[in-house]
């Protein structure tokens, strides 16, 4: 399909000028991280970590992850621009079981074993400075451990997606400090599992 080839040659022309001019930030880091430590590949680490960056970098501009999930196919209609920042990630979700990109870390071999030298190499990243919100130590270990706790049951889906709404309502509504989220995200990330979203049934998506 030549003209789906020439499509993407032009794609990634355009990611690759955005990147050199923009810079680059922590989803590139940690699949940097992954690919020298688990040999992952950059572009699978990076399709596999981008949800979980995008939900920590939403904070930083709520108005341009609007526009992306938007541009991605996302009805944002009527949404609040959290709400509509927060379909970034859906869309993203949708795409990536579309390219049947892996969603465990032990489908690329990462082990737990690997998360302190995966996290290390992060920190040391040095576009790690230029991300649109900082990344701790904590949050390099709460992306691998969301991402290696998959849980595939149905209902359990539902009540991790309904916890993790009415947690960032209280953010936005200034109920809860961005420390006082942070924190809960940390402590329970079951709850806090970006993939989520791209596994509910579209009933799900309210």
């Amino acid at each position: 399909n030549l003209a789906a080839r020439e499509k993407m040659a032009v794609a990634s022309t355009l990611a690759g000028t955005a990147f050199v001019n923009g810079g680059l930030g922590a989803v590139h880091g940690i699949s940097q991280a992954m690919g020298g430590v688990a040999h992952v590949a950059h572009g699978t680490a990076n399709s596999m970590m981008l949800p979980f960056v995008i939900e920590k970098n939403i904070p930083g501009n709520l108005e341009k992850f609007g526009k992306i999930a938007k541009l991605l196919g996302e009805n944002v209609t009527g949404l609040s621009k959290w709400e509509a920042a927060h379909c970034a990630i859906i869309a993203v979700q949708k795409l990536a079981v579309d390219l049947r990109i892996p969603s465990k870390l032990t489908e690329v071999g990462v082990t737990k074993e690997m998360f302190p030298a995966i996290i290390k190499g992060t920190m040391e990243y040095r576009l790690l400075a230029v991300n649109p919100v900082k990344i701790t130590e904590q949050d390099g270990e709460l992306a691998l451990q969301v991402d290696f706790r998959k849980n595939k049951d149905a209902a359990r889906l539902h009540e991790m997606l309904w916890t993790w709404r009415e947690q960032a309502a209280k953010l936005e509504a200034g109920e809860i400090s961005q420390e006082e989220y942070d924190s809960w995200r940390y402590h329970y990330p079951e709850y806090d599992n970006s993939q989520v979203r791209a596994k509910m049934p579209p009933e799900g998506l309210i």
